[in-house]
């Protein structure tokens, strides 16, 4: 899996997948440009509450006319209960997620943590953590002894 740290706007991103992250019941404003572009998808999907933003909830979408062939989004929660655990829980579900469907190339927006209430506090920029929990939940511990090296 490739991952790179860039400022594009998200309709101009090469990846296999975008991820969107949103929080429960909010607006897409913040995704109007894109939504637009891809024939208004995310709109569609989330006012059919088939996507509301819960915790760590995915929609997958098949779009077209931007360069990723889809979009994930993933949910956040309430804005209001927002913590690094539950950004790194979200990353971590999101990477696993498009991992175990084959893709390779992950673009993450970031926007969305520009509008964190004012009472989150962290060390780290909140991406920081989204990228954390996705890198995490991608380990594999694969070395392990076998039978006859343990029994000696």
């Amino acid at each position: 899996m490739n991952i790179l740290i860039k400022n594009i706007p998200e309709e101009g991103i090469k990846a296999d997948a975008l991820v969107l992250p949103l929080f429960e019941n909010n607006s897409i404003d913040i995704y109007s440009d894109i939504d637009s572009i891809t024939g208004g998808f995310i709109r569609r999907v989330i006012n059919s509450k088939e996507f509301t933003g819960k915790q760590n909830q995915t929609a997958l979408l098949h779009v077209r006319n931007i360069n990723s062939d889809r979009i994930l989004l993933i949910g956040l929660g309430k804005q209001s209960d927002i913590t690094t655990d539950r950004i790194r829980q979200a990353g971590g579900k999101a990477f696993s997620f498009l991992r175990d469907i084959g893709v390779k190339d992950i673009a993450v927006s970031s926007g969305i943590f520009d509008y964190l209430p004012k009472s989150f506090k962290a060390s780290q920029r909140p991406v920081f953590y989204f990228m954390e929990g996705g890198l995490l939940s991608l380990y594999k511990f694969e070395n392990t002894k076998n039978q006859k090296t343990a029994r000696r």
